[in-house]
């Protein structure tokens, strides 16, 4: 069994993987292999929730999970997400922090972006100022080779991969990874998701 902190989920390299595993999962949903049912909320009162969300995916190698997250007021929220082989019932991991969550964000607009955006898009617009703004250009240049604003500020979460003096106007160089390759090669009359 592995456990995870958020100091373990820095690797820039891990946008590109938690893009694929996106993928797989929509592909799963699809395929109705996807146990995703609605968050569930537990309530304290006026204090705020504890929100679980609980599933996992079917097939060769089947996971069952859940993770679960505070809406109490504070100035420190984390989660936690602990994973099951559903075929053996050992616990494969805990992932303890809150930079999963982000890496599952960022990965869905990543995602979008190279099923949805234009292939030869280099620009990208950013509208708002919270977590998800400061995280996207970096998974949008995952999948594009795109010209960065001269202060993208993903820093806070992606230490120097989008630094002020790599946000000039050159394309950022992207993470190798078989689904870029893929997507590169794959005919325009493929289907998004």
């Amino acid at each position: 069994m592995k456990i995870l902190m958020d100091k373990h989920l820095d690797d820039s390299g891990l946008m590109a993987v938690a893009i694929d595993a996106l993928e797989t999962a929509f592909h799963a949903r699809a395929a109705n292999r996807l146990i995703s049912p609605p968050r569930h909320h537990v309530s304290f009162a006026d204090r705020g929730d504890l929100v679980f969300t609980v599933g996992g995916i079917l097939g060769e190698k089947p996971l069952a999970g859940f993770r679960v997250y505070d809406t109490f007021d504070g100035p420190e929220h984390a989660q936690i997400v602990a994973v099951w082989s559903a075929d053996d019932a050992k616990l494969k991991g805990i992932v303890l922090g809150s930079r999963l969550g982000s890496l599952r964000t960022g990965a869905i607009g990543g995602l979008a972006i190279r099923h949805l955006g234009a292939p030869d898009a280099k620009i990208v617009g950013i509208v708002g100022s919270g977590a998800q703004a400061r995280i996207a250009p970096a998974f949008t240049a995952v999948t594009r080779k795109i010209v960065l604003p001269l202060q993208a500020r993903c820093n806070s979460h992606w230490g120097s991969r989008l630094s002020p003096s790599t946000a000039s106007r050159k394309p950022l160089k992207t993470p190798t990874s078989s689904s870029a390759q893929r997507q590169a090669k794959r005919p325009s009359s493929t289907p998004a998701i």
